[in-house]
């Protein structure tokens, strides 16, 4: 069979439908250890932040770098 035969061609295509249903776009842990360590930090405001400091926050407070 060759590879630019109509007979590969569907193959093919039948080949990708398959996987496509296979595929998915949802989210998905990769690294369990990760999830866990991320789980256990502090956080503020979602964000993490250092254990040992007071977090002082101010949105209407500018910095001046």
């Amino acid at each position: 069979m060759e590879a630019s035969s109509p007979q590969a061609r569907d193959k093919a295509k039948m080949r990708y439908k398959e996987k496509k249903k296979t595929r998915t776009f949802g989210k998905q842990k990769r690294y369990a250890s990760r999830k866990a360590r991320a789980d256990t930090r502090k956080r503020v405001k979602g964000r993490f932040v250092k254990a040992g400091e007071e977090y002082d926050y101010d949105p209407l407070v500018t910095r001046n770098f």
